[in-house]
This record gives C-alpha cells, structure tokens and sequence, in this order.
C-alpha cells in the first residue's frame, strides 16, 4: 500500500503522517521509498513505547511511503485472540446490571450449559494449550530482551535486521499479552459464574423466607383478631363461666382436705407400725427373758433333785 507524502519538510508534520501510517498498516513499520536518501526506522521496544530514528536526515527528495505489514498473526494465535475476544466479550455482558442474578442462574442450569460441563476435559486441555502458548511467549520474550541488539551497532547498512529484531520481541510481547490475558478471563469467568449462581440462590431462598415471614405473620393476625371476636361474650356465657369457676374453686378445696387428711391418716398408720414395731421388740425381749427364766429353773430342779438322791 502506497501512502502520498507530506507537501514540504516539516519534522512535524512527518511525525504527525508517521503516526497515521502507524495506524493505517495495523501495527507494520514504514520504510521511505524513492530515493533512499532518508531512512525512516520504527523501533518497537514495548507496546507503549515507540521510537524514530532518522539517518541521512535529507527528506525532501522522496515521494511516497510503502508500508509494510509483517505483523500477521499465525492460526493458533489467531484462534487465542479470538478467544480472549470472546471471554472479554461475556466477562461484560456479565457485568450488566440489567440481568439479573436469578437470570444468570437459569442460563447456567441449560442444557447447553450442562452439555458443555459434561465435557470439561475440553476446557481443560484449552487451558493446559493456552498455558503452553503462554510459557512459549514468555520465552521468547526473555530471549529476545537478553539478545537485545543496539541500533548504532547493527548500522545504517542493515535496517532490515533491526526492525525484524523488534518485530519478533513486539510479536512476543503481543503474544504473551494474549495468552495472559486469555487465561486470566477464564478464571475471572468462572470466579463470576460461581459468584452470580450462589447470589441467585441467596435471593431464591431469601424470598421464600420472606414468604413464609408473611404468612405466618398473617396467621398471627388471624388468630388475633379471632381471639379479639372470641372476647366479647353475652352475659349467659359469662354467669357459666362464673359457675364453672366457682366449682372448680369447690373441688381444689374439696381435694386439698382430702389430701390433708390422706396425709394424716398416713401419720397415723406410721405411728402405728412404730408402735407395732415396738411390742414386737418388747415381745422379743420377754421371750428371751422367759427362756432364761426356763433354764435357771431346771437347773435349780435338777440340784434338787440330786440332793435327794445323796
């Protein structure tokens, strides 16, 4: 692709066209054509920081610019970006306060959803690939960063060298941001995912809780008011109640002279076992005396009678 030059030297203005050209080739580096009394190089260190040296600083002799695209990325890496483009994309559908959590819940609890989690070594051989291509960029960015060539050294005759140099080291630094961030948004989706299922079960069980808080907060209020109607009985029902109450009143009386004189008989029959308990000791010792008695008797008749018998 052919750009038309700036009309007259302007530093300025040349810078000002680089940056257009910057924009239009997507990422390329520019390299004066026509007579090659000025060389434009690009060096891209970082994907912030972009330099321009001039060598030959003669510009007013060239007519057009050729911008070179050596920036295409491969089929794995296209297929990364697309996926990093993707997650961007749903992290912040997400994020939308319009849809709600309970939304999000339903979402996740389809088939599609659920056919997607019965395969999950699929998502985790994705991860393992993404994981791969991130070690594979941070590689060659360490390497091209240690292997870093200065511009003085490579030389006005070799511009080609460096600019490819910078082009693999921003290719590397390019790749390693789409790795990181791919991997990151899938965690950061998933973290998400987890966050709004268990907030939809959190409002799901906090409505029916509410529910049952008004239900029976209404059934209080029910049995209120019917005790409040139950409250204004007719006199007939009152002069009943009095009666009843009345002989309820009888009867504990009735029952606690009963028990009064339950716990006196019950004194009394103790008394008596103590009593009986004590002519049976009495009894006892009378025993033991008469049978005393019984043996000094027949020891006094059996002397007696050997007396008579001498």
């Amino acid at each position: 692709m052919r750009i038309a030059q700036p009309a007259h030297n302007d530093s300025a203005k040349i810078v000002l066209w680089w940056f257009v050209c910057r924009f239009n080739c997507a990422g390329g580096y520019l390299c004066i054509d026509g007579e090659i009394d000025a060389l434009l190089c690009v060096r891209s260190s970082s994907l912030f920081q972009t330099r321009v040296y001039f060598s030959s600083y003669t510009l007013e002799n060239f007519e057009s610019f050729t911008v070179f695209s050596r920036f295409t990325m491969s089929l794995q890496w296209t297929a990364i970006a697309a996926i990093l483009y993707a997650e961007l994309a749903f992290t912040i559908l997400m994020l939308m306060p319009f849809i709600s959590p309970t939304t999000w819940h339903r979402f996740f609890q389809s088939r599609l959803v659920l056919l997607i989690k019965k395969y999950k070594y699929i998502q985790h051989i994705m991860v393992g690939v993404m994981g791969l291509l991130l070690l594979d960029a941070i590689r060659d960015v360490s390497r091209y960063t240690k292997s870093f060539v200065d511009l003085s050294e490579v030389g006005a005759a070799a511009p080609t060298a460096e600019v490819q140099f910078h082009m693999k080291l921003f290719r590397a630094q390019r790749n390693f941001y789409i790795a990181g961030f791919a991997l990151f948004l899938f965690y950061i989706i998933k973290s998400l995912a987890g966050k709004l299922s268990y907030e939809a079960q959190l409002i799901i069980s906090n409505s029916a809780v509410i529910k049952q808080a008004e239900s029976a907060s209404k059934m209080a209020r029910d049995l209120i008011s019917e005790q409040q109607k139950s409250g204004k009985k007719t006199s007939g029902q009152d002069e009943a109640e009095a009666a009843m109450k009345a002989q309820v009143l009888k009867l504990e009386a009735e029952l606690r002279a009963a028990a009064k004189e339950i716990e006196a008989k019950s004194k009394e029959v103790e008394a008596i076992k103590r009593q009986s308990e004590g002519l049976t000791n009495e009894y006892d010792r009378l025993l033991e005396e008469h049978a005393k008695l019984q043996n000094e008797h027949k020891l006094v008749v059996g002397d007696v009678g050997n007396r008579k018998s001498d």
